[in-house]
């Protein structure tokens, strides 16, 4: 296996350990979210919902998905969710004990997912050291937004936009995954000499997880200094954000003879 294959690989699979879940498995031809919610299922859910048909499950979690990344948590309405996923609203309390727990449940298996389809990416494109592993990785939420909007809204409602008294349900997912694999990027560049040995680790990857932060909020969120440009303007910035990172940490080639 080739060096870049096995970074690729490696990549996708630190997200699926620290996501703690395997890839899901849709059924042929869906685009909702993914089926297999008994063994992993996120809190939030009880019994009774993973124990509902696979399609009734996939009914609720997709109007619930829809719902959530295009309404602040406040302003989200559990009789639209009810109306979308045919179904009563007092089901939904039989399934969940309430909106919170909802949410809870949504969030953690759309970011899941969305962080299942990033692996993809890294595997298909096989990113050959750390700078164009970020490239893929600050170009990756518009682009998810081009293949699903309704997860990269989550995304961006979750980590930029919701309501004070839901940040505590989704966040801490999300800055798990985000930065623990940030942190087990910047060990491999480290140890593959992609970044200066002298670098102190938790302040490369404090560096790295912020810009792709901004990076990501900039791009998508209404006001945002790279909202509305074009895809290949925000490569453009990318490649510029990743050579001053390089510039800033990376390994000169007096420091590799």
């Amino acid at each position: 296996m080739s060096h870049m294959t096995q970074e690729s690989h490696a990549a996708a699979g630190l997200i699926r350990r620290v996501a703690g879940r395997s890839p899901a498995r849709n059924d042929a031809g869906d685009r909702g979210l993914p089926e297999k919610t008994r063994a992993s299922a996120p809190s939030g859910a009880k019994d009774t919902f993973a124990n509902l048909p696979a399609a009734k499950r996939r009914r609720v979690m997709r109007a619930a998905l829809a719902e959530f990344s295009s309404h602040d948590y406040v302003a989200a309405n559990l009789d639209r969710i009810a109306r979308s996923a045919r179904v009563p609203k007092g089901s939904l309390y039989q399934y969940f004990n309430d909106k919170a727990g909802l949410f809870a449940h949504v969030v953690r298996a759309g970011l899941d997912e969305a962080f299942q389809i990033f692996s993809a990416f890294l595997v298909c494109e096989k990113p050959q050291d750390l700078w164009e592993t970020l490239l893929i990785v600050l170009t990756f939420v518009p682009r998810l937004h081009d293949k699903r909007p309704d997860l990269a809204g989550l995304y961006v409602r979750v980590g930029f936009m919701v309501a004070t008294e839901a940040r505590d349900v989704g966040l801490p997912h999300l800055q798990r995954i985000g930065y623990g694999f940030t942190a087990s990027l910047v060990d491999r560049a480290i140890a593959n000499g992609d970044i200066r040995a002298n670098v102190d680790r938790e302040a490369a990857t404090f560096l790295i997880d912020a810009v792709t932060q901004e990076f990501h909020r900039s791009s998508l969120l209404p006001g945002g200094a790279l909202a509305g440009r074009s895809r290949k303007a925000q490569r453009r910035q990318a490649d510029a954000v990743v050579g001053l990172l390089k510039l800033a940490i990376g390994q000169t080639k007096r420091n590799t003879r």
